[in-house]
């Protein structure tokens, strides 16, 4: 919750367009996060990937991992593969793009 406080207007208004909700963080910062529908599913994953971009676009912003780990309570393991599993997934979209 924290996060998304700090959050600049413009990243919000992102975040509301992708599907974010704040009643959905909040209830999840309370620990009632609903994973019984199909669509409450469909809302955790939207969140869970929101919350991974807010951490590429840190590292994107070469904000230092060290800082990136305690900001988002993460090692740097875990954000050594998010880093190598963007670039593959680039990658291919790249070859794709621009092979065919």
């Amino acid at each position: 919750m924290s996060i998304w406080e700090s959050l600049s207007t413009g990243m919000r208004k992102v975040a509301e367009l992708v599907g974010v909700q704040e009643s959905f963080l909040a209830r999840a910062v309370q620990g009632r996060v609903p994973t019984k529908t199909p669509a409450q599913l469909s809302s955790l994953a939207i969140h869970k990937r929101f919350y991974t971009s807010l951490v590429l676009h840190d590292l994107v912003q070469e904000v230092p991992l060290n800082v990136v780990c305690r900001k988002y309570n993460c090692n740097k393991g875990q954000l050594q593969s998010l880093q190598q599993s963007a670039a593959t997934f680039a990658g291919k979209l790249y070859y794709k793009m621009f092979m065919y």
